[in-house]
């Protein structure tokens, strides 16, 4: 709850929706208890508009929160229009363009991931595209068979794109 005379600022939590109910649910209560006004897909408490689509109400939310967490796991994110990034993925780089303050958590599989495709010679998104071509996943339907295979490990190499994005290696420090 806000202080008297203080306005509560509001937390926006990116995240996929499944799978991860239960983390989603004591994030939701933690951020709450410590008095922030809390927008989550998960909890229904994100604003919606009417006029908006719902990748537009996020997008519009995303510029109106105070502060952003995004969650980033092996599961890539619901909203997933072919061919286009998914809406957590869309969330977390407008967060980034706006410039918002955030934080993110990670799952060490995705930053795993991130360092073994490193390692194998891949350093970013287009050479792990590359990697996994030569490795015979050449279109959508042969990733779709590769998420199907092993999506107890990951349902979208994308996961990994949105981590480097968090991470902003494209700033020299």
């Amino acid at each position: 709850m806000a202080k008297k005379g203080r306005k509560q600022l509001t937390i926006m939590v990116s995240s996929t929706v499944y799978g991860i109910e239960e983390l989603l649910e004591q994030v939701y209560a933690l951020l709450g208890g410590f008095g922030y006004e809390v927008w989550m897909s998960h909890k229904g408490t994100v604003p919606v508009y009417p006029d908006q689509t719902a990748l537009e109400s996020c997008l519009t939310a995303v510029g109106k929160c105070d502060l952003f967490l995004s969650i980033i796991t092996t599961r890539y994110g619901s909203g997933i229009v072919d061919g286009q990034l998914s809406i957590t993925h869309q969330e977390l780089l407008k967060s980034i363009e706006l410039k918002r303050a955030r934080w993110i958590l990670a799952h060490d599989h995705v930053v795993f991931a991130r360092a073994l495709f490193r390692k194998l010679g891949a350093r970013d998104q287009r050479e792990r595209e590359a990697m996994l071509n030569k490795l015979g996943f050449i279109d959508a339907g042969s990733l779709k068979s590769m998420r199907k295979r092993e999506e107890l490990v990951f349902d979208d190499i994308r996961a990994i794109d949105m981590y480097e994005a968090a991470i902003r290696h494209d700033l020299k420090v």
